[in-house]
């Protein structure tokens, strides 16, 4: 049941991503920012991703942990 909810959790995340990088698209089209700009806020979405990716990888084997002792 943990792991159904923290994968449900990152299929969360992962679409969030997706609607960022949609918005930083759109403002790519629509002339607002450089496609320079385009490439490294994607880059910067990607990074925080995979650090909020990462965050709840620990926090569930530190939860899995605690569940184990039990």
């Amino acid at each position: 049941l943990m792991k159904q909810k923290l994968e449900s959790g990152k299929i969360t995340i992962r679409q969030i991503r997706q609607d960022a990088r949609n918005v930083v698209r759109k403002q790519h089209l629509d002339k607002v920012i450089s496609e320079e700009q385009m490439y490294r806020k994607d880059q910067e979405i990607q990074k925080i991703t995979d650090e909020i990716i990462l965050a709840v990888d620990e926090m569930g084997g530190k939860k899995e942990q605690v569940l184990m002792q039990i």
